[in-house]
């Protein structure tokens, strides 16, 4: 994480239905400056969400519509042992607040992993913090 933005973290878990994903309650992680204006476009707070599912290995998300930003093209990324795609969407409602989309799947197709960042001051980290991303392959296997 980028210094400053991990000032405030949730660990409570996701629910993988808010992207399409016909699963319940998974492993999932909240770090930014400040979870409460964190789902606010407008607001000036970098985080990162990262969020484990079965489901996603085999089903395309519905990732959150930003229509009111800049996109570019669909890119694949790698993180680890991880696949996928990264979407980037930029200058959101006419402020530096950019958000890329993430979706990765392992290796070996048991799991995957949606990953959202959101940046505030026109720098895209998606890249760095993909670098960083560590998942423990056994808390799915948990479940």
């Amino acid at each position: 994480m980028p210094d400053g933005w991990a000032r405030q973290l949730r660990d409570g878990g996701w629910d993988p239905t808010v992207i399409g994903l016909a699963e319940e309650r998974g492993p999932g992680l909240l770090v930014g400056r400040d979870l409460g204006e964190w789902s606010d476009v407008d607001s000036p707070t970098p985080g990162v969400f990262v969020g484990v599912s079965r489901t996603l290995r085999a089903a395309r998300p519905t990732l959150p519509d930003h229509s009111g930003c800049t996109g570019a093209a669909d890119r694949t990324v790698t993180a680890g042992t991880l696949s996928g795609t990264a979407a980037h969407r930029a200058r959101c409602g006419g402020t530096h607040t950019s958000f890329s989309e993430v979706t990765l799947v392992a290796a070996d197709g048991s799991f995957g992993v949606y990953v959202q960042v959101k940046q505030t001051d026109g720098l895209d980290r998606t890249d760095e913090i993909l670098g960083t991303l560590r998942v423990d392959a056994s808390m799915v296997a948990q479940r």
